[in-house]
Formats: structure tokens, C-alpha cells, sequence
């Protein structure tokens, strides 16, 4: 009787390891891939691609979403489109080192800028609103750069079929120069009213810690930028 049970101890010690193995692997800090690639922390919650990772199919996607939804619009790069003179989208995803880009300038002629900016840059002399907060380096969102001193209405500018640029941005940078003053506006009933001004050159990285003239907190309200 007692030799017949040096089996079942051999095999309950084989299991014990395998399990003690398994949770040895959990800690070690490789997290197993979820079925749509990406990694998965420990605890199973989804963990974003950085900018750089993305794929150039995902960014492709993006941007024909972005000229379709615009129409007149052009795509000037891998992860860019003009959606007007001096308005410039951007996308996470990878571009050619070295690579540029032509838009047009306010006095009808046309500038080279550089196509591989890190969607989380914002060039000198420009105006940068974020889908997201810009410097999340896992997931910036878009990025909308304006250039011309006027007023922009966001709902004239479509990040996808449908969903525009309106009551969509959680991060500011104003890079233009000589101190430039910038006005943000949400619409109410009535007509816009205040949400805050950023003078040049500042930025709010969480739009969700500033407060608003208005009172409340400037996230996802904006409506209407006087760029200069």
C-alpha cells in the first residue's frame, strides 16, 4: 500500500512546481498579449501602444478617415492632412526620418515643415490642441495645428466622419511668437461664451486641472479658438 502511493506524491510535487513555475513567470514582469497584440500589464488592463509602436496600417486608417470626413482636404504626409490653409491634423504613427511636408502660408505662397514631428511637438509659431493629454506618451490622440491668425470654429474640422474637432480637447500649447494671446470659447444657447485665454509661449498639459472663466474646468468645452 505505501509504495502505491509514491506515484500520486510524485505527481502532486510535478504539479505543485508547474504551478509555483506559472507564478514565477507572472512576476517576472512578461506580460502575456491580449488577442488584438497588444500587451497586457499584470491585473489584465489593456495597456496602449506608444506613438512610435503604432502601426503605419493604423495610422494609414486615420488619416483616410480624416480626408474623407474633410472634404477639400489633402493628405501632405504618412500621418498628416491639410484640412485647410494654415490647419494642419497629425496622427500617432510612424514617419520617415528626414521626411517633410508643404503647407501653404497666409500670403499665398507655400512652406517645407518637417513631416516627422512627434505627434506630442508643437513647432514655433503655431497654435497645438490634443485629443488627449499631449504629453501621454502612450496615447497623445490627434494633434490640431493652426497657423493663421483668425478665428477657427472647431466643428468645421473633423477628426473622423462625424466626429469633429468640438467639445474634443484636453491639452494646449500656444508656440506662436511675440507673446501671441490666444482665446478658447464654448457655445452655449445663447452664443460662445469664455472658457480662458493662453498667451504665447505656454501651454495646459490637463485641461482638467484648469479652471475655466466660466467656472467648471476647460476639458472637452472647446468650441471656438480666436488663434490671435
Amino acid at each position: 500500500m505505501e509504495g502505491s502511493r509514491v506515484p500520486i506524491r510524485r505527481a502532486r510535487r510535478l504539479a505543485t512546481l508547474l504551478v509555483m513555475a506559472a507564478i514565477t513567470t507572472a512576476l517576472s514582469g512578461v506580460a502575456p498579449a491580449t488577442a488584438g497584440g497588444k500587451p497586457m500589464p499584470a491585473g489584465g488592463k489593456p495597456m496602449p501602444l506608444a506613438a512610435g509602436q503604432r502601426s503605419a496600417a493604423a495610422a494609414d486608417r486615420q488619416v483616410a478617415e480624416a480626408v474623407a470626413a474633410n472634404p477639400g482636404s489633402r493628405r501632405i504626409s504618412a500621418t498628416s492632412v491639410l484640412l485647410a490653409p494654415g490647419v494642419v491634423m497629425t496622427v500617432p504613427g510612424p514617419v520617415s526620418a528626414g521626411a517633410t511636408m508643404t503647407i501653404p502660408t497666409q500670403n499665398g505662397g507655400q512652406m517645407a515643415v518637417a513631416a516627422a514631428l512627434p505627434v506630442n511637438a508643437c513647432p514655433s509659431g503655431y497654435l497645438c490642441v490634443w485629443q488627449h493629454v499631449y504629453r501621454n506618451a502612450n496615447e497623445p490622440g490627434a494633434v490640431l495645428r493652426l497657423y493663421f491668425c483668425r478665428t477657427e470654429n472647431l466643428g468645421n474640422y473633423y477628426i473622423s466622419p462625424g466626429n469633429s474637432w468640438r467639445d474634443d480637447i484636453s491639452s494646449i500649447w500656444n508656440n506662436q511668437t511675440g507673446g501671441a494671446l490666444s482665446g478658447f470659447y464654448d457655445w452655449k444657447a445663447l452664443g460662445y461664451r469664455l472658457v480662458g485665454y493662453l498667451r504665447a509661449p505656454n501651454y495646459l498639459q490637463d485641461l482638467t486641472r484648469d479652471r475655466a472663466a466660466d467656472g467648471g474646468n476647460w476639458n472637452d468645452r472647446i468650441d471656438q479658438i480666436a488663434v490671435c
